[in-house]
Parts: C-alpha cells; structure tokens; sequence
C-alpha cells in the first residue's frame, strides 16, 4: 500500500510524469502519466494486484448499491406516484 501512495503521490509534482517504487521482496509498482488526465498503474507480484483491486472494488460495489437503492427508492415513493 506504500508503494502505491509513494506513486502516487509523486504526481503532484508537475515536472514528474513516470514515477517507480520497488519493495526488497521483489514486488514493484510504477506509474506513468501521459497529458493530464490518462495515467497507466503497473503492479508486480499476484498478492499485490489482488490487494489493489480489492480496494478499488469494495468501494465502487458500496457506490453502485447506495445509487442504486437511492434510485429505487425514489421510484416507489408515494409522492412522486
């Protein structure tokens, strides 16, 4: 997980647009900034990958229910029948 804030973190800097962190047991991410908006992430190693999507994805799952109910529930409200 440090790896990845050390990453990106080094962003914020504007001179910088690649940006690499390796850890002593092998694994290693690194960061590639092209224009403003589009950045690539490279992980190496399995465990770290998994990590990572994990927490990508356990955030936008909660997101897409939460939206989800809100618009259900917006649509059997009684007054907007």
């Amino acid at each position: 997980m440090a790896l990845l804030a050390l990453a990106l973190v080094s962003f914020a800097q504007a001179e910088v647009s690649a940006s690499t962190a390796s850890a002593p047991g092998g694994a290693g991410i690194s960061a590639m900034r092209q224009g403003v908006t589009l950045a690539w992430l490279r992980i190496a190693g399995k465990a770290q990958a998994l990590v990572l999507g994990v927490i990508f994805a356990v955030p936008s799952a909660y997101l897409l229910v939460v939206v989800s109910r809100m618009a259900y529930e917006a649509e059997t409200d009684q007054p907007n029948q």
